[in-house]
């Protein structure tokens, strides 16, 4: 019996790509591939990738907003795709999403208190006004700004409002999809203490996906790493700064700057060869090596599977993970292991 609030096993989500006169199946997109990942209830759990390797198509899983090919998603123990009518109603509560544009994300004809009490009404809510306005001082928008309009607002108040819908129903968890991407630097910060406030107060769990580490730093628990629709690391917050055993994380953190400038100037940045291949036709045994310094032949062959290191506080998909001091470009040996 495991501790995971959230847990998705074996997920995967492949799209047929059609085209042609009489759009016959061209191939299939591996958008998620085999996604075994687990959210402890409290935690806030980082979601991290390059652009395009399947963060927010996960997302979307795990909302039910999307049918997997195969595998699960389990919330509380039960599979969410097998929940029927009142079952399902439920989970909607649970389960709920900040997304990253504020502007696209509320409907420019309604007023800020129509917004917030959109999920109120569909759930048949009592007192709706006196809850919204909670949710507003909860979120630090003014009273007055309850019969006003999006377009009145800044980006910043416009996030307020989507964190106060999705915090409505007092969900479990809240899927935060780059909800601070779209915002100034001083803004961010605000929002990011905002969203650390509501988790303390209301017990919130996160799965906060972004492509900025520094996001990371500041709100994970923890750290999951995305490539090309698998997930390659998991570690604690200490563990995965301190320390990467994937190549491809070691060259995500290697793009940080140091804010020791000596340091950073005698630093070697990793510069990864060639471009994310494509989820249509991904390459065979591990998807990272075409581009990985380390690579073997075994890595060509093979397909590295999600396993504990020996602390047990990190797993890594990887036949030749990078040791504490050990460096990126050092070939490993493929001999034994092949």
């Amino acid at each position: 019996m495991n501790d995971y609030l959230v847990e998705t096993r074996d997920l995967t989500l492949h799209y047929p790509v059609r085209g042609g006169l009489f759009r016959r199946t061209g191939g299939l997109v591996k958008a998620v591939d085999g996604v075994n990942l687990g959210v402890r209830e409290g935690e806030t759990l980082g979601l991290v990738g390059e652009s395009g390797c399947g963060k927010s198509t996960l997302a979307r899983l795990l909302l039910r907003l999307a049918t997997p090919t195969s595998g699960e998603v389990r919330f509380a123990g039960e599979d969410i795709f097998a929940r029927r009518g009142a079952e399902l109603a439920r989970l909607r509560r649970d389960i709920q999403m900040i997304f990253q544009n504020p502007s696209s994300s509320v409907n420019p004809r309604l007023s800020v208190g129509e917004i917030i009490a959109e999920p109120l009404r569909i759930h048949r809510r009592p007192d709706v006004r006196r809850r919204v306005l909670e949710l507003m001082e909860m979120v630090g928008l003014h009273p007055d700004h309850y019969d006003r309009y999006p377009h009145e607002f800044s980006g910043g108040q416009r996030q307020r409002m989507g964190i106060a819908r999705a915090i409505a129903l007092r969900p479990r968890v809240v899927v935060c999809d780059e909800p601070v991407s779209a915002l100034d630097v001083s803004i961010q910060a605000q929002i990011l203490k905002l969203l650390k406030e509501l988790q303390r107060e209301l017990g919130l769990t996160y799965v906060f996906i972004t492509h900025d580490l520094s996001v990371v730093k500041h709100l994970c628990d923890r750290v999951a790493v995305m490539y090309l629709g698998k997930v390659v690391e998991v570690a604690d917050r200490a563990e995965f700064f301190a320390s990467a055993a994937h190549p491809y994380t070691a060259s995500l953190l290697s793009a940080i700057p140091l804010p020791d400038s000596d340091a950073e100037a005698r630093r070697q940045r990793v510069v990864l060869a060639g471009d994310v291949p494509s989820a249509l036709n991904p390459p065979t045994g591990c998807a990272f090596h075409p581009r990985c310094p380390r690579a073997q032949a075994r890595c060509a062959r093979e397909e590295p599977a999600l396993i504990a290191d020996e602390s047990g506080r990190r797993t890594v998909s990887c036949f030749f993970p990078v040791r504490p001091g050990e460096e990126l470009q050092r070939p490993a040996e493929d001999g034994a292991n092949a």
